[in-house]
């Protein structure tokens, strides 16, 4: 009985010791090993509808979104950002945005920020039918 405990010990400790090195390997991929920063913008449609959030990452000035939410990896091109000093437009092909319920909006137009404060930017975004949204845009990691 003791045999099979001491065996049963190492076996677990064998487990642990390959086991770390790679979970630790996937956990700085998923947090955060990647050139540039996330964001998180808040758009709220003036006049009637709902809030709707999105996340993203901007590197070299140019936007990616993931391909789905639980993928670690912000790799698909969704547009770019072009900054003169406090100001910025952001240009968006194609954002995946969240309303309230989970239900997703694809949106494309042009975001015209204005730095807050390092890191949190404001102002409005028209999409491609013309809809005027008042906006905030915050950095979620670097």
């Amino acid at each position: 009985m003791l045999h099979k405990l001491i065996i049963s010990r190492r076996l677990l400790m064998l487990g642990l010791f390959l086991i770390v090195p790679f979970s630790s390997s996937a956990n700085a991929r998923d947090g955060g090993e990647f050139e540039g920063a996330v964001w998180t913008i808040v758009l709220k449609p003036r006049g009637q509808g709902e809030t709707l959030k999105a996340t993203y990452r901007i590197a070299n000035h140019v936007l990616y979104q993931k391909a789905k939410p639980r993928v670690p990896d912000y790799n698909v091109r969704v547009g770019t950002n072009h900054p003169e000093g406090r100001k910025t437009q952001t240009r968006f092909q194609k954002l995946t945005a969240f309303g309230p319920g989970r239900e997703r909006h694809d949106l494309s137009g042009l975001a015209k920020l204005e730095m807050v404060v390092a890191g949190n930017w404001s102002g409005q975004f028209i999409d491609s039918s013309g809809k005027h949204w008042d906006c905030t845009v915050k950095r979620a990691q670097e």
